[in-house]
């Protein structure tokens, strides 16, 4: 019995190690994966290419109107409403079905250095990309 349970433990060792160096666990670099798909992304590129570039996002928010006082006076901001989850089938029926007539957003959110807001305008191209506030921006320790 006490030989199968060495055995055991020698085995899962060698799997533990093989999936590390050969499985690509050990080169996973959400950071850099992050900053990878961010550099790629740029004004005027339509949302499906944003989805090629930086994969899929979990959810994604159209944007909505608000009107709101500042400084005494009116004035209209586009802010997200409702996160909702992302299917490519969802989001072209908002965008044709014209749920976004003022776009939407994509979070991304690959490690507390990388995060980032992709917007996009009504017809479902890039305006913007921009950094989303993490724990490292708190805590004074995000490396651009």
């Amino acid at each position: 019995m006490f030989k199968v349970i060495i055995a055991s433990l020698v085995l899962l060792g060698v799997a533990v190690f093989a999936a590390y160096h050969w499985g690509g666990v050990g080169s996973f670099d959400p950071t850099a994966q992050g900053r990878k798909a961010k550099a790629a992304l740029t004004p005027g590129m339509p949302w499906v290419k944003v989805v090629d570039a930086a994969g899929a996002p979990h959810k994604y928010a159209l944007l909505v109107e608000r009107v709101k006082k500042v400084g005494g006076q009116d004035v209209r901001m586009l802010e997200p409403g409702v996160p909702q989850r992302f299917t490519p089938d969802a989001l072209k029926a908002d965008i044709t079905g014209g749920a976004a007539p003022y776009g939407f957003v994509f979070d991304y959110r690959f490690s507390e250095q990388v995060a980032f807001r992709v917007t996009f305008d009504k017809t479902a191209v890039v305006e913007s990309v921009g950094d989303l506030r993490t724990m490292a921006d708190l805590l004074d320790t995000r490396r651009r």
